[in-house]
């Protein structure tokens, strides 16, 4: 949770448009990476949206996110 104001407020929209792409009781599909979990032991995986989008590309999409492509890569 930031206590930046400016960052807040971003972080309120992103919610704002998610929920707006899956309003509560949405069917959507789960696709995990098999057998690959991140340094702090989190599976990684995707959200497909009805539309068969992801949610991590609708976000960056949107502007409400940006890609992480590791340490010192530009997406």
């Amino acid at each position: 949770h930031s206590k930046d104001p400016a960052e807040k407020a971003q972080g309120l929209a992103a919610l704002a448009y998610v929920k707006s792409l899956c309003p509560e009781g949405s069917q959507v599909s789960l696709e995990s990476v098999v057998d690959r979990s991140e340094k702090y032991g989190r599976y990684l995986g995707y959200i497909i949206l009805p539309d068969k989008t992801t949610l991590n590309d609708s976000i960056i999409a949107s502007g409400h996110g940006k890609a992480w492509l590791g340490k010192g890569q530009k997406p």
